[in-house]
C-alpha cells in the first residue's frame, strides 16, 4: 500500500508541470517565457529553503509530513481552481514547493517507519519506482484529464492528494505499535537540530 499512497501523491503533484504551462497558455494569463519565470522561481524556492524546511521538520513524525504535503497540495489546486490570476499561479506554485520540500523528507522518514528492517532497501526501491511512474502517468493523466476540462486537473487533485495522504497517513498510525507515530529520528547532527 505504501507504493500506492506515495505514488498518487507524486502523480498528483505531478500535473502541475505537465498542465501548467497549458493552462497558463490557455488563460493568457503567461507567456512560454513567464511560465519559464515562474517555474524558475519555484525551482529558487527549494533550492534556497530546503535546508530550511529540512531542519523545522527533522522531528516532526511521518504522519504529520504526510498531512502537510498533503494539505499543500490541496490548497495549491483549490488556489488554481478559484485564483486563474498571475497571482494565483505564483500562490499555487509556492505551496507546490512547499509539498515537494516535504515529500523529500518524508519518503525515507515513512519508509524506515514502515519497512521491516530487513526489507528496507525493498521498499527504498519501490518508492523510486512511484517517482519513476510519476514521470510517466502523472503527464499522460494530467493532460488527458486536462484535455477534457482545463480546471479538471485541480478539481481531481484534491481529493487524490487528500486521499493519498490520509491512506499513507492511516498506514503509519496502524504501523504503530501503540497507535500514534512516533517522532522521527533526526538525521542532523546535533549542532545543526
Amino acid at each position: 500500500m505504501l507504493l500506492l499512497w506515495f505514488l498518487l501523491l507524486e502523480v498528483s503533484g505531478s500535473w502541475v508541470e505537465a498542465v501548467l504551462p497549458l493552462y497558463a497558455h490557455d488563460t493568457g494569463t503567461l507567456t512560454p517565457s513567464g511560465v519559464g519565470l515562474l517555474f524558475t522561481y519555484a525551482a529558487g524556492l527549494v533550492v534556497t529553503a530546503q535546508m530550511l524546511v529540512s531542519r523545522i521538520t527533522a522531528n516532526r513524525s511521518a504522519l504529520s509530513l504526510a498531512l502537510s504535503a498533503g494539505a499543500a497540495f490541496v490548497l495549491a489546486f483549490g488556489v488554481l481552481i478559484f485564483a486563474a490570476g498571475l497571482a494565483g499561479l505564483v500562490v499555487a506554485l509556492t505551496l507546490f514547493a512547499f509539498a515537494d520540500m516535504l515529500v523529500g523528507p518524508l519518503v525515507p522518514t515513512a519508509v524506515s517507519q514502515l519497512a521491516p528492517p530487513r526489507r528496507r532497501a525493498s521498499y527504498m526501491a519501490a518508492t523510486s519506482v512511484a517517482n519513476d511512474l510519476k514521470d510517466s502517468l502523472g503527464p499522460a493523466t494530467g493532460t488527458a484529464l486536462y484535455a477534457l476540462s482545463a480546471r479538471l486537473p485541480w478539481i481531481v487533485g484534491i481529493p487524490l492528494a487528500a486521499i493519498a495522504a490520509i491512506g499513507l497517513g492511516g498506514a503509519l498510525v496502524r504501523r504503530s505499535p501503540d497507535g500514534v507515530p512516533s517522532p522521527r529520528t533526526s538525521t542532523l547532527p546535533p549542532a545543526d537540530r
